[in-house]
């Protein structure tokens, strides 16, 4: 086996070295050398949480360039703002702002510092927790509905209210962009194309159904056992990093999969509400907006990319735009 590089620090010193090694050994020998920590005592931890790298396999397993504490004989580490921030969202109530809150921070620091370890952390933590995908029902596993409504009694209701209440923000954000337009004409217009999804969104359950692993399988996008892949960044076909999760399996997993994206290839603010008030400002006599079009690119999957935290980019989507031939129809 090859050396794995890593960056190492101190406990008491921000100052990063990296070093290769090929083994846990190795790490603690040359890691001991360059930071001149005594090897007797010594102790190596994970910087975002504070996870003692004490095994042959978890070496293994970390990701080349992790971020690693190497800690004296005494010493204590508990972890960076990165990680406690995990700990705080797996172990946060359900409340829907609050989730937000923290996701949008978790989606900024990764942004910021895309550091491999950050990304694989959480991964890391959630391996170590017993998996019970095959129940289904409250009374089968207790611990799963932890902080949610009595009124849940299956892990799939819960999944389709998680889908309905992100379709519904879709929904709420297209509201408030045609209630903020000042030209009455164009807002009447959209006001109708708002009237005529509603019915569309009843009519198909506000697309519960895309996590819930009961319904059928070309409705939902998980399998039958209720594991979700991720479908990469915007501009590709397939996620590179081959991300996974599976949130019927356990209270934490759930918890990780609200990070996950309902992501717009074409993109809401930036592309699709535009388009749909430049459309409703020139629309041609004898012709009126093609409502289902802009439906399928707000609410369906023909525009809409589940992705894990990592592959969420939030630059602007060059190439994606929406088509001019599809605005509208004959009346």
């Amino acid at each position: 086996m090859g050396s794995k590089p890593f960056k190492i620090r101190s406990a008491d010193d921000s100052q990063k070295y990296g070093v290769a090694a090929q083994d846990l050994n190795d790490l603690i020998a040359k890691g001991c050398k360059v930071l001149k920590v005594p090897i007797k005592g010594c102790k190596i931890c994970l910087q975002q949480d504070g996870t003692l790298i004490n095994s042959r396999e978890f070496f293994q397993a970390l990701p080349p360039l992790s971020v690693l504490v190497f800690l004296r004989k005494g010493e204590k580490w508990t972890g960076d703002d990165y990680g406690k921030m995990i700990k705080t969202l797996l172990e946060a109530p359900e409340d829907p702002v609050r989730r937000q809150q923290l996701t949008e921070n978790l989606e900024d620091m990764i942004a910021k510092e895309s550091s491999p370890e950050r990304v694989h952390a959480l991964n890391l933590y959630l391996q170590s927790i017993p998996d019970n995908i095959d129940a289904e029902t409250r009374e089968e596993d207790p611990d799963w509905f932890e902080g949610l409504d009595k009124r849940y009694k299956t892990k799939s209701q819960v999944m389709a209210y998680s889908a309905q209440g992100r379709i519904r923000g879709y929904f709420s954000t297209t509201k408030e962009f045609i209630s903020n337009l000042e030209d009455p004409v164009t807002k009447l217009i959209l006001k109708r194309v708002l009237e005529s999804f509603r019915p569309r969104l009843k009519n198909n359950g506000y697309h519960g159904d895309y996590f819930r692993r009961t319904a059928k399988p070309k409705k939902r996008l998980c399998t039958q056992a209720g594991w979700f892949v991720c479908h990469g960044p915007y501009n590709t076909k397939t996620c590179q990093e081959k991300h996974m999760i599976n949130p019927y399996s356990s209270r934490q997993k759930r918890a990780a999969f609200s990070t996950w994206n309902l992501d717009h290839r074409i993109e809401k603010s930036r592309s699709i509400l535009p388009s749909m008030q430049q459309a409703a400002m020139s629309c041609p006599k004898g012709k009126q907006l093609n409502w289902e079009y802009f439906y399928e690119l707000l609410f369906t999957t023909d525009n809409l990319k589940l992705v894990e935290i990592s592959c969420h980019k939030k630059d602007a989507h060059k190439g994606y735009d929406c088509d001019e031939k599809k605005y509208y129809t004959g009346k």
